[in-house]
Formats: C-alpha cells, sequence, structure tokens
C-alpha cells in the first residue's frame, strides 16, 4: 500500500513538471475558422494538465504526449514517463507512435498525384500496379476511390496479416498477402490495412520514387516536420536520433507498466509505422488547418483536393462516421471533424475541427481501454466550444418505430468469410436492441438524430443503409472503420 500511495504520489509530481511549449497563432491557421469569444490558453492548459493527470496517475498509461492548435495559439506538452526502465519523463519532444494516422501519408500522396493528373480516382488500380495485380471478381474492379474509403471488398484477416519481422519490400508484401475479395467494391466497408498498402504501392509506381522518399520529400521536409519517422523503431531504418527520442512501448502487467517490445508493423510500414513529436503533430494540425497550405504559400493539395477530403466517397455514408477520401470525417458535437486515429501497443488521435481552426493530437504508450486518447481530445473541443453534450444528449427524443425497425442481428463486414481456423474464427453476431425509442449496440446508446441517423453520447454517429425495397441492409459508421450487415430480426 505504501508503495503504491509513494508512485501515485510521484507521477502526480510528473504530470505538475510536464514541459509545456506555447506558441502564438498564426494568422494563417485556420482555413475556415470561425468567429468565436476569446479562448483563455491558460485555462485550457490547466484543464488538459488535470484531466491528463487523472489518466497517468496510475501508470495506465505511463506516459502522454498533447498538441492542440487554436486560433489564440498552440499548445504542446508531454505527461508522465517515455520509458518506465530508465525513468526518462515525456516531453514535447518525445517522438509517440502515431498506428494508423500514418496512412494520412499515403492519402496526401494519393491526392497530390491526383492533382498532378497521374492517379485517376476511378480508374482500376491494375493500370498503375507494376509486376503485381488484383485478381478480378464480381466484374467490377477495385479503384483507388475504393481504396480510400476502405470499400475494396476485401476479407479482414486477422492474425494473418504480413508477419511484422518480415523484411520484404511493398510489392512482395502486396504480392503475397492481399486478401481475397468477398464483396463487390464499393459497396461495404471493411477497414483495410492490405488495400492501404495497395495504395502506397501505386505512390510508388507512378511517381517512380521510393514511397518513403517520396513522403520525405514531398510532405515531411516541406511541411518541417523534422520529428516524425516513417518506419518501425529499433529496426535501424529511422535516423539514430529520432528513434533515440521515441517513447518505449509498455504492456501493463499485474498492474504494473511494463517496458515492452515495438509492435513491428515491417513490412506494413505505410499503414502504421510512423512515429511524430508533440511540436511536429502542432506542425501537422496547422498544416491541414491551412488546407495543406505550406508557410511559404505553395500548396500540397489544390483547393479542390482538399475540399474532396471533407467530403464522403459514397452517398450512402452521408450523415454518419466514415472513412471519406483516406480521412476519417467524424463529428463532435454537430462540428465535423477531419482526422484518422492509430494504435501499436500505442494509443492516438489526431483530428482538426475546420470551422473552429482547432486541432487536436492525443498519444499515449500503452494499449489498454482506458489508454485512449479519444476521451481527452473530444473532451479539450467541448472546453474549446463550450457544448453541453451531456445535456444535448438527454434532451433528445426517442423514436420507439425507428428503433424496433433498427433493432435486430448484424454482422461485422471487417472478419473472415467462409472455412477458417479457430483461431481465427469469426467474429459473434452484434445484437442490436431497440429501448425506448433508442438503439444499444455493442454497450452504447444512440438518439435518432435525423431521418436514418443515429448518435452516441460520445459523438459517434451511425447511419441506415437501405436496398432499393427499403428495407435495412447494414449499418455504416461508429468510427466509420466498419459497416455491419443485417442478418437476421
Amino acid at each position: 500500500m505504501g508503495f503504491r500511495t509513494s508512485l501515485v504520489r510521484a507521477f502526480s509530481v510528473i504530470a505538475l513538471f510536464t514541459l509545456v511549449c506555447v506558441l502564438p497563432a498564426q494568422s494563417s491557421t485556420a482555413q475556415t475558422a470561425t468567429d468565436q469569444p476569446a479562448l483563455d490558453l491558460t485555462s485550457l492548459e490547466d484543464f488538459i494538465d488535470g484531466y491528463v493527470a487523472a489518466k497517468t496517475v496510475d501508470i495506465e498509461p505511463p506516459g502522454m504526449t498533447v498538441a492542440v492548435v487554436t486560433p489564440q495559439g498552440t499548445i504542446t506538452r508531454g505527461y508522465g514517463m517515455a520509458n518506465m526502465d530508465t525513468g526518462e519523463a515525456a516531453t514535447e519532444d518525445t517522438l509517440f507512435r502515431i498506428g494508423s494516422i500514418s496512412k494520412l501519408f499515403i492519402w496526401l500522396s494519393v491526392h497530390m498525384l491526383v492533382d498532378e493528373g497521374k492517379i485517376d480516382l476511378d480508374a482500376d488500380v491494375n493500370t498503375y500496379l507494376k509486376g503485381v495485380s488484383i485478381p478480378e471478381a464480381f466484374g467490377r474492379p477495385i479503384t483507388m476511390r475504393d481504396l480510400m474509403a476502405h470499400r475494396p471488398g476485401f476479407e479482414g484477416r486477422r492474425g494473418q496479416e504480413a508477419p511484422g519481422d518480415a523484411d520484404i519490400t511493398l510489392r512482395e508484401a502486396v504480392a503475397r498477402y492481399t486478401p481475397r475479395r468477398v464483396a463487390p467494391p464499393g459497396e461495404r466497408t471493411s477497414y483495410s490495412n492490405e488495400g492501404s498498402l495497395i495504395a502506397a504501392l501505386v505512390v510508388e509506381d507512378v511517381s517512380g520514387t521510393d514511397y518513403y522518399e517520396f513522403v520525405r520529400t514531398r510532405i515531411l521536409v516541406p511541411a518541417g516536420l523534422t520529428s516524425t519517422t516513417l518506419r518501425d523503431p529499433d529496426t535501424g531504418r529511422n535516423p539514430p536520433e529520432l528513434d533515440g527520442r521515441t517513447a518505449a512501448a509498455h504492456t501493463l502487467e499485474n498492474g504494473m507498466a511494463k517496458v515492452s517490445t515495438y509492435a513491428h508493423v515491417r513490412p506494413q510500414d505505410p499503414a502504421g509505422s510512423a512515429s511524430m513529436s508533440a511540436r511536429d503533430a502542432a506542425r501537422f494540425l496547422q498544416l491541414l488547418l491551412r488546407g495543406t497550405k505550406l508557410e511559404n504559400g505553395e500548396r500540397l493539395l489544390s483547393k479542390e483536393s482538399w475540399a474532396r477530403i471533407g467530403t464522403n466517397a459514397f452517398p450512402d455514408a452521408a450523415g454518419s462516421d466514415d472513412m471519406g477520401w483516406g480521412f476519417l470525417l467524424n463529428d463532435v458535437d454537430g462540428a465535423a471533424t477531419i482526422g484518422h486515429g492509430g494504435t501499436t501497443k500505442f494509443k492516438s488521435w489526431l483530428f482538426i475541427v475546420p470551422e473552429s481552426g482547432v486541432g487536436v493530437f492525443v498519444s499515449s504508450n500503452m494499449n489498454t481501454e482506458q489508454t485512449g486518447g479519444e476521451d481527452v481530445a473530444w473532451s479539450i473541443v467541448r472546453r474549446i466550444s463550450g457544448t453541453d453534450a451531456l445535456g444535448a444528449f438527454q434532451a433528445r427524443k426517442g423514436d420507439v418505430a425507428a428503433a424496433q425497425e433498427v433493432a435486430g442481428t448484424y454482422l461485422n463486414n471487417r472478419r473472415e468469410f467462409g472455412e477458417v481456423p479457430a483461431q481465427f474464427s469469426p467474429r459473434l453476431p452484434i445484437d442490436v436492441t431497440a429501448d425506448d425509442g433508442f438503439i444499444v449496440m455493442e454497450g452504447a446508446r444512440y438518439a435518432p438524430l435525423e431521418n436514418d441517423v443515429w448518435v452516441a453520447l460520445s459523438g459517434f454517429r451511425l447511419r441506415v443503409v437501405r436496398g432499393e425495397d427499403g428495407t435495412i441492409k447494414r449499418l455504416h459508421g461508429g468510427r466509420g472503420t466498419a459497416t455491419f450487415e443485417r442478418v437476421g430480426p
């Protein structure tokens, strides 16, 4: 008991003595910022300090990093421990792994090549690939639109991806590990690392440049992202100085945070291996808030391409959470967000709110149920906007008939199909129930938001997708990474 109390006090002290950098606001920070009351940055800093201290005080996670961009200024902080073994504190210059946020570099690269007339978003991706091809199926080719929206129709094969220590090229990974096609492209959403890898290979083949070199020279260097790496740490493929500043991964063992080996993503590095510091995250958020306009006035993407990123790639996702054109389209209390999340023994969340000129990045160096940064990130935005999420949700009225119609049994489309080994068995059916005009799905309660769209207290949204006869075929949303196929009443 004494040791536990001392440990808690020690981490409380660490939380109070974190490194902070408050930068002056840039006039070009927000592309479409609206007028709003002046923000008290000091009050916001205190709020973040308290929130993160409450999450890190029990060392689950041991460390976190936060970047917040507002029209009034920028906050970057590190909290707790970067490495429990060495006692190194996390700072704003500590790199944290960002997992699938890495994919944003793939999609920015694709949009850049679209602007150059080198990629047609609705062309067969096989026309761009060299030496490999995606097998034909369903009488329809897979397009870049399908890959960006995670709708290629691939089987979701848990445990059958390319091994993290496989020393093979992107081309070999695509050739060996592309999943089988189990649905028509464009129909269902099933988050696909392998589909993202195909897109990275298209970038390489179309540009004639190694993917990592393309991202480094076309995105990282122009944007001033000097503390960002693109490969797994501790593999000798990143600058040693940057790997040396990367936080250790941790697992929770018997109530204690223990340093763990990194979760290697290689050879799928483009889909999830990047790491970045809070300082670089702030620069990246500012870049996105400027619509990818660089500080020298040049643009990574055309205005048309940037505008596309904020829209749905398929109309049946309108109003719900969606992958869109590579970026997650979510919502915080009615304010549209653009971003992504990621997990690799770290949990990270990054998004911008274009209408208010706000951007948030949160990452932790542990992956457990309570270490995710979504609650921190969304609470920061709610603190800035002053919205009362709970009050607004409690004021919503149920729709008994609509809830009863949605209630039924569904299957997550990110699953295995057909005969598979027992250890890779299909995900269990999901029961969606009706309760006094609301629906309950996987422990979350959703209220009717508009016709065929439902919203949870967290802000996640679901859309009912109907067939030509008007009956419910599937649900879309709940982050936007999957659709749920209706299989029973």
